[in-house]
C-alpha cells in the first residue's frame, strides 16, 4: 500500500508531506487494489511475492472506463505459486464479486486479472526459468 500512495502522490505532482486531491479513478484503483491484495493474503501469498497495479485498459461504448488488475510475480513460492497459477478463474471471480458489491462497480467496469512473472522472479525453479534450448518442429 506504500507504493501505491507514493504512486498516487508522485503521479500528480505532490510530495509525500502534502494529501494530493483525489478522484474518482485515485479512489477506485486504491479500493481494488486493496480489494486484490486482501485476496491474495487470504491465499497465503507474501506482500513481497507480488506487485499489484490497477490500469484503465479501455472504455466501454457508455462511456465506462473498464479497469484490469494486473498482478506481477516478484517470488516463486513452491506451495502457493502453483496454487495461485491453477486457480486463476476461481480467484478472479471472487475478486469480481467482491468488487461488484462496492459502488464504484457502477462508475467503472472491472475486465479482469492478468498474471505474469517477473523475468527477474527470485527463487523459481530452474527448469521454469531457462529458456528453450531448440525451438519447436513445425511437422
Amino acid at each position: 500500500m506504500k507504493q501505491l500512495f507514493s504512486w498516487l502522490t508522485s503521479s500528480r505532482g505532490f510530495d509525500s508531506t502534502e494529501f494530493p486531491p483525489l478522484v474518482d479513478e485515485d479512489l477506485i484503483t486504491y479500493d481494488w487494489a486493496c480489494i486484490i491484495e486482501r485476496s491474495l493474503e487470504r491465499l497465503g501469498i507474501a506482500e513481497d511475492s507480488v506487485a499489484i497495479e490497477i490500469r484503465v485498459t479501455g472504455y466501454l461504448p457508455k462511456g465506462l472506463p473498464c479497469y484490469s488488475g494486473f498482478i506481477k510475480i516478484m517470488r516463486w513460492m513452491p506451495q502457493v505459486t502453483p496454487i495461485l497459477l491453477l486457480n486463476l478463474p476461481l480467484i478472479d471471480d471472487r475478486i469480481r464479486k467482491d468488487i461488484q458489491a462496492l459502488d464504484q462497480s457502477k462508475q467503472a467496469h472491472f475486465a479482469g486479472l492478468w498474471i505474469h512473472a517477473s523475468a527477474h522472479m527470485r527463487d523459481a525453479p530452474p527448469a521454469f526459468m531457462r529458456p528453450q534450448s531448440s525451438p519447436v518442429s513445425a511437422l
